[in-house]
């Protein structure tokens, strides 16, 4: 398990690796009792992580069968966690998607909605497998170049994320820009700012003229992701 801890970013396809699933642990409160549902779960380090350190079950849903063996396998080298943690070959937004369980407690997709093209049904099958006071979270690149594999079909606005939860009955609770020019400047000139802590990348805002930059972040926005928090309506709202 401390060699799992230890594992950082080797096994975690997104900004900030390890950092980033303990926000998501900190910010939807996560505990032993939940159960979560990851969307586009890759080779399964947000899932494997999010159980070793809370407890829950994960069910890790992923379009690539490769992928999703992949993660079995290495799911399987953790002593007890392959009892919390499954994954499902499959589109999840698609109703042929047959998941382990109706509902969770949680759902969780970090850097994967830009992949898929129906965001209607994506957004409705959120909705349907939710329980009712369940939260989605969901990470998304804004500011990031086209990469096709899988297929490449959007970029969302903070505005834009919070209309396509609404429209499917989702509560939205935070939708917020994320990652400024340090970010977006390191991907620009080829610094993979993924792996960069947060520490760093404001060291780099104390640089000189940075704030004369921020002065215009003010007026236009430029951002790596977008960031999205929604709830669904308790049944008794």
């Amino acid at each position: 398990m401390k060699d799992l801890n230890k594992a950082g970013h080797l096994d975690q396809y997104h900004y900030l690796g390890t950092q980033a699933c303990d926000h998501v642990i900190e910010l939807l409160g996560i505990q032993a009792d939940a159960s979560v549902l990851d969307i586009g779960s890759g080779i399964g380090g947000p899932a494997r992580y999010l159980s070793a350190n809370t407890g829950c079950k994960v069910v890790g849903v992923e379009l690539q069968g490769e992928l999703t063996d992949a993660g079995a396998e290495l799911t399987a080298r953790v002593e007890g966690l392959a009892e919390r943690v499954a994954f499902v070959t499959g589109d999840f937004s698609s109703d042929a998607c047959v998941l382990p369980q109706s509902q969770f407690d949680h759902f969780v997709s970090l850097l994967v909605f830009l992949h898929i093209p129906d965001r209607a049904k994506l957004l409705s099958r959120c909705f349907e497998h939710l329980k009712p006071g369940g939260y989605l979270l969901w990470h998304t690149p804004f500011m990031f170049p086209f990469h096709g594999v899988p297929a490449d079909y959007f970029r969302y606005t903070h505005a834009g994320a919070a209309a396509v939860c609404e429209d499917a009955g989702l509560e939205v609770i935070e939708a917020a820009p994320d990652g400024g020019y340090a970010a977006v400047l390191g991907h620009v000139v080829g610094m993979d700012t993924r792996f960069f802590s947060d520490e760093e990348i404001h060291r780099v805002r104390e640089l000189p003229h940075w704030k004369d930059l921020d002065n215009l972040h003010h007026k236009v926005s430029y951002h790596l992701s977008t960031k999205l928090v929604a709830r669904k309506p308790p049944s008794d709202a």
